[in-house]
């Protein structure tokens, strides 16, 4: 089984037993060609040192290698490489494993995908044949994207598109650099390129197509194109700047794919990481142009979310490559308040945050093209920390009244909040001068942490058999149909573990429900995801789901009386009986 994987840790110094999971029952289910030679070749050919500095901060002491962990929170490393061997274990957490344990448990991946992650991170060439229906899919639109990014490319030179791209100052090094293309206003070269690579529904699924009538057309027409990868540079999507004037919005995003989820990636972050380690700061913009502009002024931390928010998966991104984020945004009303809504996201994350202030009416890209690199680096290094920045917009906007003081306050609890503890007092006083108001008032204001974060700060229990029914329908993804016709949704007791088993069974990729999950959830399911499997899985599927009813009847036969009440006594007695044979 997959997690065996799981079973090597740093004590035992041996390798997994890759036939014995490629063997496995679900493996054999799934009709996978991936023969241990061909994992042991990508395991060999790859990188554990390389591939652990795409999450966290790597360190090379008297020979040997440490990694701030990335499996929990700490600041001082405990997670030891061993690059020759290509094996690791935290002597913080406990964590342990080999190249391909890192996707797995980071990107929620199960271990084909894993294996295939591996091989694209290291651009190596693996021979594979997968009837795996959601891996195919993956792959399909892996392909389309391909195929429409090198169609987009070479329509970047359209006189309309070049003229604009001038206009913006972005040079032809960086056009080729960041590859970026164009759209023009007729989608059939991007149809018929696709056509011929019989991918016209992969590019649907994908985002690039959309079909009316029944005729397709391309999503992105007269804009701009710019191609979106993932942490490892992988193309995962684009996003499209109109040019002719005339479209609603002047910028759209690819769809929400199995690949490409927006609030989990970072424009720029492949290009960026390197330099993100090595400055220790990430600077965070609001546009594709922004990005763009930095890096051709070699500013290269720079990395923009796409077309959304800051939010708390962004944030895991970097926060193990770094804990400085300058927000460098627009100076109008727009960039101010998304500033206000990083600020507490990155508090919350431990993140020093400080504020990029530009001339008004300006935004990075033209602060960039139109000044010298020196007066580009002198207004980075001259961050404000974002706090006190955004405290004296905030006192500005509300009047010296009373009321007006009231209204600033009030508008300021949910960024106190935000922060931890002993600091949340630090900043307490701070906005208590900033703001002109009484510190012991606005403490009271403030008041204790809502109940949820509490809960959170105490890492509160999560029902183990609702995360071992998740765990097996992770691992066997072809046993969901069954489940669904053995589960009642209203027996799992914690809306967070029965959210994601209801996402689970309506469908959505393990990957993903893992990912989207409440974030104290998150490991735990990854666990389960990659934990024991001794048991023949519809034997253990049958066993937790008796257990799960079991526990239901119990509570609920307090509450019957009469006929209901022997009804449920009875089916009691049965799954009592069940699981005793078992």
């Amino acid at each position: 089984m997959i997690m065996k994987l799981m079973r090597f840790g740093w004590r035992q110094h041996t390798s997994p037993d890759y036939s014995s999971i490629l063997c496995s029952k679900n493996f054999s289910q799934l009709g996978v060609n991936m023969n241990d030679n061909v994992i042991e070749s990508v395991r060999r050919s790859s990188n554990i040192e390389e591939l652990f500095g795409d999450y966290a901060k790597v360190k090379r002491q008297n020979g040997e290698v440490f990694v701030v962990c990335p499996f929990h929170a700490e600041k001082t490393p405990s997670l030891h490489v061993e690059p020759s061997r290509g094996v690791f274990y935290c002597h913080g957490c406990g964590a342990s494993g080999d190249i391909f344990t890192i996707p797995m448990k980071l990107e929620g991946l199960g271990f084909i995908d894993a294996v295939q992650y591996v091989a694209d991170r290291f651009n190596i060439e693996i021979d594979s044949d997968l009837d795996d229906s959601a891996h195919a899919i993956r792959e399909e639109m892996k392909k389309a994207l391909n195929v429409a990014q090198h169609h987009f490319s070479h329509a970047v030179s359209n006189p309309d598109a070049a003229a604009y791209l001038a206009e913006r100052k972005v040079s032809k090094a960086s056009i080729e650099r960041w590859e970026i293309g164009y759209c023009p206003s007729s989608s059939d070269g991007i149809v018929q390129a696709l056509r011929n690579h019989n991918l016209v529904d992969a590019a649907v699924s994908a985002g690039i197509l959309r079909v009316s009538f029944g005729s397709p057309s391309c999503v992105f027409v007269n804009r701009i194109i710019f191609p979106i990868r993932n942490k490892i540079g992988q193309l995962v999507s684009f996003a499209g700047r109109d040019i002719s004037g005339n479209a609603k919005a002047k910028y759209i995003n690819g769809k929400e794919t199995t690949l490409y989820s927006k609030s989990s990636i970072l424009f720029g972050l492949s290009k960026a990481i390197s330099s993100i380690r090595d400055w220790n700061r990430i600077i965070l913009v609001e546009g594709y142009f922004d990005v763009i502009a930095l890096h051709q002024a070699e500013v290269t931390e720079a990395v923009a979310s796409c077309g959304t928010a800051l939010t708390k998966d962004h944030v895991k991104l970097f926060s193990k490559l770094t804990d400085k984020a300058l927000c460098f945004f627009d100076s109008d009303d727009a960039g101010r308040r998304a500033a206000s809504k990083a600020l507490p996201i990155l508090a919350k994350s431990d993140i020093d945050s400080l504020m990029v202030n530009l001339p008004e009416g300006m935004d990075p890209a033209d602060y960039a093209t139109s000044n010298s690199l020196e007066d580009l680096l002198e207004r980075i290094e001259d961050a404000e920390p974002l706090l006190a920045t955004w405290l004296h917009s905030l006192s500005r906007t509300h009047d010296k009244t009373p009321h007006g003081r009231q209204a600033a306050a009030n508008e300021a609890v949910p960024v106190i909040r935000s922060y931890p503890l002993i600091a949340r007092d630090v900043v307490l006083r701070q906005v208590a001068d900033i703001l002109s108001v009484p510190y012991l008032a606005l403490k009271r204001l403030v008041g204790n942490p809502a109940p949820t974060e509490v809960e959170t700060s105490q890492s509160k229990p999560h029902d183990p058999l609702a995360l071992a029914l998740a765990g097996i329908l992770m691992r066997n993804e072809d046993m969901v149909s069954d489940a669904k016709k053995l589960i009642n949704l209203d027996w799992i007791y914690g809306a967070e573990e029965r959210d994601a088993i209801e996402k689970i069974l309506s469908g959505e990729p393990a990957y993903t429900v893992a990912r989207k999950a409440a974030e104290e959830l998150q490991p735990k399911l990854h666990r389960s995801a990659m934990g024991a499997g001794h048991e023949d899985p519809e034997k253990s599927l049958g066993k937790i789901v008796s257990r799960i009813e079991m526990r239901h009847l119990s509570r609920e036969l307090p509450k019957q009386e009469g006929a209901d009440r022997l009804v449920m006594q009875k089916r009691r007695l049965e799954l009592q009986r069940r699981l005793a044979i078992r």
